[in-house]
C-alpha cells in the first residue's frame, strides 16, 4: 500500500505526515522566559491521522500562574485541536504558539500529547508556557496557536488577554486614625492610601480597586464638594500622576451626625477596607476613631 507523504519544514525541522521520525528542539528557560535550542537531543515518532481531518483549534489560559522566580510568573497555555467530527486530534501534530506583547515570551514549538506543567497529558491538547514579569501584570497581549490542516495552516488568536495579578496583597494606610470634632459643623477627613502588591512584592498598576467604609463616604479629594467615588485604578494615571506603583488614594469624609447618631455616645469607631474589584481577595481592614 502506498502512503501519501506530506513534508512540513519549520525552523529547519522536517515533519513527515504518516509515519516518520523527526528530531525535536528543546526549550530552555532564559533570563526572561524561554529560548529554543535547535540542537536536537531527542527523537520522537510522529504518527498522525490524515491532515484534512483537522478543522479547529482553540486556546485556553490557566490564569493561576506558577512562580518562575526573579519576579517572573509562568502561565500554562493550552491549544485544543479537533477533527471535523469534533474529536480530539491524534497525538504528535506540531502546534506553534506565539505571543504578541512587551516583556512576555512563550515556549513556541509544541505538539499534541505533550505534558502540562503538572505532568498531565490531555487528548487533542498541546501545552505551552507563557512567561511574564510582575511589572507586566494587567498588560494586554495576543496569543496565537497554529497547526497544519488539510487546507494548510489553521490558527486561532486569543486577543487582548490581560496578564492576571498573582497572589495579590493589599495594605491600607490612613494618614491618621483619629479625628477630634471641635463642633458639630466639622467634617472628619481621613486621607487613605491603598497599596497593591503581587506575590513578588511588586507594586501592581492598572488594577481596579475599591474603598469601603461602614460610616461616611469616600471622595476624590478632601473637599466635601468633590465627587463621591470609591473606585480607582492603581498606579500613575493621567488623573492621578502622583501615585506610585500599586498605589491608590481616596478621602473618607465623615459628617458629625454620621459619626455620632447617638448624641450620648462620644466616641465612634469606623471600619474601612479595600478590595480588588472582581476578585474574592480578602479585604484589609483598619479601624478609625472619632471623638468629641
Amino acid at each position: 500500500m502506498k502512503t501519501k507523504m506530506i513534508v512540513v519544514c519549520l525552523l529547519g525541522i522536517c515533519l513527515i505526515s504518516g509515519y516518520a521520525s523527526a528530531q525535536v528542539m528543546t526549550v530552555h528557560q532564559g533570563n526572561l522566559g524561554y529560548q529554543l535550542d535547535l540542537t536536537a537531543i531527542d527523537s520522537l515518532t510522529f504518527s498522525t491521522a490524515p491532515m484534512n481531518e483537522i478543522t479547529n483549534i482553540s486556546i485556553e489560559v490557566n490564569s493561576e500562574a506558577y512562580d518562575g522566580g526573579g519576579n517572573l510568573w509562568i502561565l500554562q497555555v493550552s491549544a485544543l485541536v479537533e477533527t471535523e467530527d469534533s474529536q480530539p486530534a491524534p497525538d504528535s501534530f506540531m502546534v506553534m504558539f506565539e505571543v504578541f506583547g512587551e516583556d512576555v515570551t512563550i515556549s513556541g514549538a509544541s505538539y499534541i500529547g505533550n505534558e502540562s506543567i503538572e505532568g498531565i497529558t490531555t487528548p487533542g491538547v498541546a501545552f505551552a508556557e507563557l512567561v511574564y514579569h510582575s511589572s507586566s501584570t494587567n498588560d494586554l497581549v495576543d496569543i496565537e496557536a497554529t497547526v497544519m490542516g488539510g487546507a494548510g495552516e489553521i490558527n486561532t488568536r486569543l486577543e487582548d488577554y490581560s496578564l492576571p495579578i498573582q497572589e495579590p496583597d493589599l495594605l491600607l494606610n490612613p494618614e491618621t486614625s483619629n479625628f477630634f470634632f471641635e463642633d458639630a459643623s466639622e467634617v472628619a477627613v481621613f486621607e487613605t492610601d491603598l497599596f497593591l502588591m503581587d506575590g513578588h512584592g511588586q507594586g501592581i498598576n492598572n488594577q481596579l480597586v475599591q474603598f469601603h467604609s461602614d460610616t461616611g463616604f469616600f471622595h476624590t479629594t478632601s473637599n466635601t464638594s468633590s465627587p463621591v467615588e470609591s473606585q480607582m485604578l492603581t498606579g500613575d494615571t493621567d488623573e492621578y500622576p502622583e501615585m506610585g506603583d500599586g498605589q491608590a488614594r481616596r478621602y473618607l469624609l465623615v459628617q458629625f451626625f454620621e459619626a455620632f447618631p447617638d448624641p450620648a455616645v462620644l466616641v465612634s469607631n469606623i471600619t474601612i477596607s479595600g478590595v480588588i474589584v472582581g476578585t474574592t481577595t480578602e479585604t484589609e481592614e483598619v479601624t478609625l476613631h472619632c471623638s468629641t
